[in-house]
């Protein structure tokens, strides 16, 4: 995972009415996708200790890194570009695109890399050239893209030594499309206790812009569930939240 272009996160999901984890490069939602990779691939591996959870205990998960690892890092040479990795109902799934005819090929490079371990493995292959199971599947939807967002920001917070645990004053930006869904837009976060500015935006679609404030919790559950209540308003009044942002607070 040494290029540069490639930006890999993670988020939490539910899959077959059970926890999961998903990791994905986001990078391929934007970037070219090469001519030939048109086939589907997967390395689907029995977990030997899922914990309750179904997607794997700490020990369970430190081998698996190791071997996921060594798997990406030799299927390169055969072509097979890593997309993503689902963790869920005690399997763990490697994602591949590639071209044809390399299902031979990943079934011995992961069976070799996993052999002392003995753990059954399933190998998936599936023509898929407009890269639906990425786009329809690994990929994040709004609300798991805007967890993702939210919790870069908390990350940045922790990072700085911020604890959470103090509300502070958080603001917002959403923008709309008339003056007229501004306004009614505001009207209903004052109703919510926010305080609220007029701005303005350089995008032509958009350019009324609204700030609001307010005192609140930057834990992520907490934060991400007052986003996603500004994100459904801002598209009830035919406009698009913008992010937030704050101050550190340190102890």
């Amino acid at each position: 995972m040494s290029d540069a272009r490639e930006e890999w996160e993670f988020y939490p999901c539910r899959v077959d009415d059970a926890p999961a984890s998903v990791l994905v490069d986001l990078a391929w939602s934007r970037r070219a996708r090469p001519d030939g990779i048109d086939t589907l691939y997967a390395s689907c591996f029995e977990m030997a200790d899922p914990d309750e959870h179904g997607m794997g205990s700490r020990d369970e998960a430190e081998q698996l890194y190791v071997a996921e690892d060594e798997i990406v890092a030799a299927v390169r040479d055969h072509g097979l570009v890593y997309v993503g990795r689902l963790r869920n109902n005690a399997i763990w799934q490697l994602t591949f695109m590639g071209p044809p005819e390399r299902r031979a090929t990943l079934e011995e490079i992961s069976r070799s890399v996993t052999a002392a371990d003995l753990r059954p493995l399933r190998i998936v292959d599936q023509h898929d050239p407009s890269w639906s199971y990425f786009d329809g599947f690994l990929m994040p939807d709004r609300e798991r893209m805007q967890w993702i967002q939210d919790r870069r920001v908390v990350d940045t917070l922790t990072k700085h030594g911020d604890t959470l645990t103090e509300p502070r004053r958080v603001d917002h930006w959403a923008y709309f499309r008339s003056e007229a869904d501004r306004d009614a837009f505001c009207s209903h976060a004052r109703e919510r206790g926010f305080e609220t500015l007029d701005t303005e935006a350089s995008e032509s679609e958009t350019p009324y812009g609204a700030q609001l404030r307010r005192q609140d919790s930057v834990r992520l559950e907490d934060i991400h569930e007052l986003v996603m209540i500004l994100h459904d308003l801002a598209d009830d009044h035919r406009g698009h939240y913008d992010g937030w942002e704050t101050r550190v607070v340190k102890p």
